[in-house]
């Protein structure tokens, strides 16, 4: 598993009567599961957190942290609170979410959205969302690790020459993509880290890469004939599939074009999700 670590110093306010000077200050070490995430973290990000102590049921409100932002400079994490834990007895529940969404009413239901056009890196890094959990924390005065993962699915495709084309006839005739039918919306719960899809249908413009397309995907079942749009030297064609995106998993599909008589021909030769194939052919 890879890891990218960042530090970030955060004191939480509390209305213990112990003194501010004899709290220590929480440390947290975040680091981003890679497994689930190519994200990292870039300067002027903001993060919420919250923290529950005594460690117990989160809130929406009333928790001796709600919804802190923290702004990450390149190298470290700062927020405009002080922070530190409660006293040196009392563990802490500690939440954090990545982008930071201010005046946060309910935290049962933060609604975040992905780009519909993620065709520039700005676009698609913008429609990651990352979450991280660690309970029953005992005061203490080193680094806490917290473990942000993604809750978004990942889409990538790959397009290979078939008969008749080769990479450099495709690259010359040029291809689009784009992904139609999916919600690019989710209701996040920030207690137990669970997004549920909402909202309109839409059409989703994917990056292009070196090796293909990718996409960041709002967790969801995707059903349809022609949820792949592809044009290739001016000729449409549609791929359907029938796959269930998970939160954290990456997806990824190759397709052949072949050329036909009257147009062209596209296959899915394979999909990956540990090891579930999806594969189908459509003219």
């Amino acid at each position: 598993m890879r890891f990218r670590h960042l530090f970030i110093s955060a004191a939480i306010l509390s209305s213990c009567s112990v003194p501010d000077g004899d709290r220590m200050p929480i440390l947290i070490d975040a680091v981003i599961d890679g497994d689930t995430s190519e994200y990292s973290f870039r300067k002027g990000d903001r993060m919420g957190l919250y923290a529950v102590c005594p460690a117990g049921e989160m809130a929406s409100a009333g928790n001796c942290v709600d919804n802190a932002g923290f702004t990450y400079d390149g190298s470290s994490w700062s927020s405009e609170r002080q922070t530190l834990w409660t006293d040196d007895v009392t563990p802490a529940d500690l939440y954090c979410y990545c982008p930071y969404r201010e005046n946060l009413e309910d935290a049962g239901k933060l609604v975040f959205e992905t780009r519909t056009s993620q065709d520039t890196e700005e676009n698609y890094h913008a429609s990651e969302f990352l979450y991280g959990r660690i309970l029953n924390v005992e005061p203490t005065s080193e680094t806490v690790k917290i473990t942000a993962r993604s809750l978004m699915s990942r889409f990538c495709i790959t397009v290979l020459p078939g008969a008749g084309y080769t990479e450099e006839r495709l690259e010359a005739e040029g291809i689009s993509i784009s992904l139609v039918g999916l919600r690019t919306a989710a209701e996040i719960d920030l207690v137990s880290g669970t997004p549920a899809a909402a909202g309109e249908m839409q059409r989703i413009i994917p990056l292009r890469t070196e090796s293909g397309w990718k996409a960041m995907i709002v967790p969801q079942k995707v059903t349809g004939w022609d949820v792949i749009n592809m044009t290739v030297g001016g000729k449409s064609c549609h791929l359907g599939m029938d796959v269930i995106f998970e939160p954290g998993k990456m997806y990824s599909c190759t397709i052949t074009v072949d050329e036909l008589v009257d147009g062209v021909n596209l296959g899915i030769d394979s999909w990956e999700d540990l090891g579930i194939d999806y594969g189908g052919n459509v003219d």
